[in-house]
């Protein structure tokens, strides 16, 4: 970011984007409420702003309850950090759309130190957690009326179960270090708990591990033959919506220079299930974090 601008020219608009974009984020930590962080007192006094290095200057308060003097940032996640708020929620941003952590940190730079590798792997480990425990609160909308798809997918030799509804869009992605009916039957039961609903019916591929799990469910369920190169039947049955749900999550990897590490194949499919589902847009994300 802070080359682009230097290339046209507007070497002094970086500050008053990064500025602007602070002014913001703290608007948004002072709407959900100020208390004091001791005694939890509302009643508190404005006690002038503390100059940063890194931020415009900060808001400090003053609780008379406890005589405890805190500033704006004691409410905000990035309270420890020494860089920017609006670096911080540049990288997320665009970390959560596909982007490598390299790639990110020369975008969401506005000055001429640039955060280390390191530094962005743990802001990502610290906010992701955060983002992610909130997003598993939130109910998700799917409609009953269509049939819903599953299909795994195998990255790293550990499958990826998924299912997806149509014609809404949401999907539900369990890693497993293994498939069998076991697991299958598993995270059916998750999805219809996650979901708090039961399909008309369940369209899958002729692996032999569905149909004992959807008969113990008693949904109806239909196959597709793939092998025969057929990507619907006389019936209609599909499971177009899943397949084409891995060629997007594939893309997103690639972005990101795909998993060099079997260990994160849990980690990035939960943050591409949460950007595919719920977070598509930035204000989405703060409100997830703050």
């Amino acid at each position: 970011m802070l080359d682009f601008l230097k290339s046209l020219g507007l070497w002094g608009d970086a500050r008053q984007i990064e500025e602007s974009i602070t002014r913001s984020l703290d608007e948004i930590v002072m709407r959900r409420g100020i208390k004091c962080p001791v005694c939890l007192d509302k009643k508190i006094w404005k006690d002038g702003h503390e100059k940063r290095l890194s931020r415009i200057p900060v808001q400090r308060y003053f609780c008379p309850n406890c005589g405890r003097s805190f500033c704006l940032n004691t409410f905000a996640p990035w309270y420890w950090c020494k860089y920017s708020p609006a670096t911080i929620m540049l990288f997320l941003w665009y970390f959560f759309c596909g982007e490598s952590i390299l790639h990110c940190r020369e975008i969401c730079s506005f000055r001429k130190k640039i955060p280390a590798w390191k530094t962005l792997w743990n802001w990502l480990q610290k906010f992701s957690e955060k983002i992610l425990y909130r997003y598993g609160f939130i109910k998700h909308k799917v409609s009953r009326y269509r049939a819903w798809q599953t299909d795994e997918m195998y990255l790293r030799g550990k499958p990826i179960v998924g299912t997806i509804d149509p014609q809404t869009g949401t999907i539900f992605l369990t890693p497993e270090w293994h498939a069998n009916k076991e697991k299958l039957f598993s995270h059916t039961r998750k999805v219809i708990h996650k979901w708090k609903m039961q399909p008309r019916g369940w369209w899958t591929d002729e692996w032999k591990a569905y149909p004992p799990v959807f008969k113990q469910l008693d949904i109806p369920h239909h196959t597709i033959k793939h092998r025969d190169y057929k990507f619907k039947n006389s019936r209609g049955t599909t499971t177009n919506a899943i397949e084409n749900n891995w060629r997007q999550y594939r893309r997103w990897l690639w972005k990101r220079n795909g998993i060099k590490h079997q260990t994160y194949v849990d980690f990035y499919t939960k943050i591409y299930e949460a950007k595919r589902n719920t977070v598509k847009t930035p204000l989405i994300l703060i409100n997830l974090l703050i």
